[in-house]
Formats: C-alpha cells, structure tokens, sequence
C-alpha cells in the first residue's frame, strides 16, 4: 500500500511542476493553458488509475 502513496505523490508532483511552468510561460494565452494543464492532468489519472488496476489484478 506504500508504494501506491510513493507513486500517487509522485505524480501530484509531477503535475504541480508542469501546471507552475505553464502558469509561467504562458501567462498570455491562459486558455491555451487551461487546455494543456487539463491534458496533462486527465493523463496522469489515467496512468495512475491503470497503475492501480494493474496493482489490484496481480
């Protein structure tokens, strides 16, 4: 179970880093970021949903 908390953290600060250099370099067109941070985000939970399937199946 502690390794799924290790993973889960890991990607929260994944996403931090990538949502504070976008709020960064795109402070002109925020929609653009929006888009981008949002992509970014659905794409973790996936990787982490298919993470823990993968934990639950084995």
């Amino acid at each position: 179970m502690d390794c799924v908390f290790f993973w889960v953290g890991i990607f929260v600060l994944l996403v931090a880093v990538d949502i504070l250099a976008y709020v960064i370099c795109c402070v002109h067109s925020i929609d653009e970021c929006v888009r981008n941070i949002s992509t970014i985000i659905n794409k973790c939970i996936y990787f982490v949903e298919k993470h823990l399937f993968m934990k639950r199946k084995t």
